[in-house]
């Protein structure tokens, strides 16, 4: 039988949805971007380094929450107010701060140590999340999921979000809540136009009031994050220009015909999320305002005084410590460390071309796609390289909106390497498309090698801190613990008042918190002498040097005590800080890692002194090794 092969009606096959790829692929760049955010986090969060974090820190400490609605809004007595609790020049906003004090009420956590630690982790997992945000945005902006992906994994390789994450401070916590706003201008402007023509022939003069409820969503959220943005870092408010833009676009994709009617709405829409967004800020920053009441929207002079001062400051138009490193800075500088250090060569370079690529773009006709995204990361752009201070975290509103550039200007060149060989099959095609991949490639494994590399100082101790630690090993201090050990001796210096004179009524007291567990059993000092000896019967009077050692996690507390006695005379030709003495315990004292002791030295005589110099070693006993413990 034979079978005529044309007759064979081939039915298309359907086309299998690539989405759960990008599915697993966004899980894995999510993974990533965690892992380089939380890797490290508590990295030497007992020193305190940065300034900004440590401030915040102190202000978490002092403040409070309120007892009631109204103590809340009430700016003159509020106990979440950092001017109340004597912080009368605080700037940053107050809804990290908010967000961090009530976490750790709620967690049973408000010590120092507890609020830094949340605040780093709330810091690193918003920032994770603005990784998900960047991916919607350009899923949502590009109709394409692969550019949502790439760009996603742009923005969580990058450098300077990752170091941020690793601190409580307020700029990823600005740009979680500025990248949901810009979000919400981005579903503006893409939200499909109704074009269909309504043939209801009644009054429309109050049409505005009635329709269009449903469109004014996301211009409610919009306000909504605005506000909350401007409430963690105030230059947030500048998103605010991203709202018409958006609905511009929209409105220029409507029908002709529909344009009239819908531009009602539109502006109403506006107008309603800008008092959305007032609303907003006056909520979570309350002390922006003088209350005492809600209602009362009269701005507060302290918090006006505060950003003026700091406007002042950042402008170099004070002379102040931290504001020297920016004199004589070009306008580029900015760029320049956006660049080199924050996204890293290879994306930093990929997005300036994008930026210059989608700039020809819209010259060319192509702009209603990326008017929103190009012009907010313009302005943004040109305000902080304007700035004095011109710092690159102030550009961190805009690294989201770079990544995105960058993702979209290859997935532009692959696009148009199809387009050359679908039309004129010609090699240039297939080489703009092997140009895209290999470029993205290098992109991608550039920057996750850049964010590794970077990662890697969370892993081990800082320089400084080694340099501090040196110097407490080999240079000896007024007095020191030597913690000996199979390891080595390691030494710890106690600071006590240069020159320090012990006596009957000025005894020493020193507060020691155990980092080994062994026993004490003695404490030598370096030099003591008595800088006034009388003689008694052509000999020097004796006296006491004793101390007492308190350990209160005992019930009742432990007390050992310990002493030694001498004239202690400067010898003729010796040294005239005096000789070295050993103090006995009359007991040994277990020691345990951890737990905190007392120390207090005296001179029990009645009108006696004794001048300590030079260091003093605390002799703790592990096993067969002889140990140094640091006094803290």
């Amino acid at each position: 039988m034979l079978i005529n092969q044309e007759s064979i009606e081939e039915k298309p096959q359907p086309k299998r949805s690539l989405s759960w790829v990008w599915e697993i692929l966004l899980l894995v760049v999510i993974a990533l971007g965690g892992y380089f955010r939380f890797v490290g986090i508590d990295w030497a969060i007992s020193y305190n380094l940065h300034p900004d974090e440590r401030f915040l820190v102190w202000v978490e400490t002092g403040i409070a929450p309120v007892s009631s609605v109204s103590q809340y809004f009430d700016t003159a007595t509020s106990t979440l107010n950092p001017n109340n609790r004597g912080f009368g020049f605080y700037v940053y906003g107050t809804l990290p701060l908010f967000m961090v004090q009530y976490t750790g009420v709620a967690l049973g956590k408000t010590g120092w140590g507890d609020f830094n630690i949340i605040g780093r982790d709330m810091s690193a997992m918003l920032d994770l999340l603005t990784v998900l945000i960047v991916y919607l945005i350009g899923n949502r902006l590009y109709k394409k999921s692969h550019l949502g992906l790439i760009a996603a994994a742009f923005y969580a390789f990058s450098v300077l979000p990752i170091q941020l994450s690793h601190y409580f401070t307020v700029d990823t916590y600005t740009n979680f809540f500025g990248m949901l706003t810009f979000y919400f201008a981005i579903h503006i402007q893409t939200e499909e136009p109704n074009n269909e023509i309504s043939l209801d022939s009644g009054d429309q003069s109050l049409d505005w009031l009635t329709r269009g409820w449903k469109s004014f969503i996301p211009y409610a959220l919009f306000g909504l994050f605005l506000g909350m943005a401007a409430a963690s870092k105030i230059n947030a408010v500048f998103l605010a220009v991203t709202l018409p833009l958006g609905a511009l676009v929209y409105y220029l994709r409507l029908a002709p015909e529909k344009r009239q009617r819908e531009s009602a709405i539109i502006i109403r829409n506006i107008i309603l999320a800008a008092i959305i967004s007032f609303l907003s800020f006056r909520v979570l920053q309350p002390f922006a305002f003088d209350g005492p009441s809600f209602f009362n929207i009269i701005p507060s002079k302290q918090w006006l005084s505060s950003m003026s001062q700091l406007q002042t400051l950042q402008a170099g138009d004070v002379s102040y410590p931290p504001a020297t490193q920016w004199a004589r800075r070009p306008i580029t500088f900015s760029l320049s460390n956006m660049v080199q250090w924050g996204l890293g060569w290879p994306l930093g370079l990929l997005a300036c071309a994008g930026f210059l690529w989608m700039a020809w773009r819209m010259l060319n006709g192509k702009w209603k796609d990326h008017l929103v995204l190009w012009t907010w990361t313009t302005v943004n752009f040109v305000i902080e390289s304007l700035n004095f201070s011109s710092t690159m975290r102030y550009q961190m509103l805009i690294y989201p909106t770079l990544a995105l550039i960058g993702a979209w200007a290859l997935v532009d060149v692959w696009e148009e390497g199809q387009k050359l060989k679908e039309r004129l099959a010609i090699k240039w095609g297939q080489v703009l498309k092997i140009a895209a991949v290999v470029i993205g490639s290098v992109v991608i494994v550039g920057t996750g090698a850049w964010a590794f590399a970077f990662t890697r100082i969370y892993t081990r101790p800082i320089t400084r801190i080694e340099a501090s630690q040196w110097i407490y090993q080999n240079i000896p201090g007024p007095i020191d613990l030597a913690i000996q050990s199979d390891s080595g001796v390691t030494n710890m210096p106690i600071t006590y008042p240069l020159g320090l004179t012990i006596s009957n009524g000025t005894p020493l007291q020193l507060s020691y918190k155990a980092q080994d567990t062994g026993i004490l059993t003695g404490i030598d000092f370096s030099h003591v002498h008595d800088p006034n000896v009388i003689l008694v019967n052509n000999a020097p009077d004796i006296k006491t040097l004793q101390v007492s050692i308190t350990d209160a996690s005992q019930n009742p507390p432990l007390v050992v005590t310990g002493h030694v006695s001498d004239s202690f005379a400067v010898q003729s030709g010796g040294d005239s800080r005096g000789q070295e003495y050993k103090l006995a315990l009359d007991e040994p004292l277990p020691i345990t890692a951890g737990n905190s002791y007392t120390f207090v030295f005296s001179v029990p005589e009645t009108g006696k002194q004794l001048f300590i110099g030079g260091p003093t070693t605390a002799i703790i006993a592990i096993g067969d090794s002889t140990v140094n413990d640091p006094l803290l």
